[in-house]
């Protein structure tokens, strides 16, 4: 337990000041939102490389372990699972990491899954579909993750993952695939 910890007794029963015990096991929030779950949680050991977003903390005030991953690119979301202590020390020691959010599109679908779909393009009176040039070359960058990860996933599969025309994927894919 780390050694600035900060409990309270109730009872018999010793509790911390921080949020680890009312988190499921599986939380997700917004990045905008997180700051009070944020703040107890420190970064231990980061995966980087192909895992960019894949990070292991600790609670600072319970000790409780979370497999963390940072959904920046499509959702902006804060994702986390809780660990025990067998698969913390197998991060930290083996640097062998649960395949949970080894990649990208479980992430998206983590998000979809609690209601959180980005919105890329935006259609007129006219039904007319317009693309922000940022918004569309993140939209590029998230799909050249995808097919990185799994180079067979099909131009519908990326139009219902991301929520976009099946022609943007089309055109998304040619793209990328040349």
């Amino acid at each position: 337990m780390p050694a600035n910890n900060q409990k309270r007794k109730t009872g018999n029963h010793v509790r911390h000041n921080c949020q680890c015990r009312k988190l499921s096991d599986l939380f997700v929030i917004p990045l905008y939102n997180c700051s009070h779950i944020y703040k107890d949680l420190e970064t231990t050991k980061e995966r980087g490389g192909d895992y960019w977003w894949l990070n292991v903390r600790v609670c600072k005030k319970c000790g409780q372990f979370w497999l963390a991953a940072q959904e920046e690119r499509y959702n902006d979301l804060f994702i986390i699972k809780k660990l025990n202590s067998k698969q913390y020390n197998r991060i930290i020691n083996q640097d062998i990491w649960p395949q949970t959010f080894d990649k990208y599109e479980t992430l998206i679908h983590i998000g979809r899954n609690h209601g959180y779909i980005m919105e890329f393009y935006n259609a007129d009176e006219n039904n007319e579909i317009s693309y922000d040039e940022e918004i569309n070359s993140t939209l590029i960058d998230i799909v050249e993750d995808l097919v990185k990860q799994r180079p067979e996933i099909s131009d519908v599969e990326i139009s219902d993952l991301l929520d976009i025309p099946l022609i943007i994927a089309q055109q998304i894919l040619a793209k990328i695939r040349k």
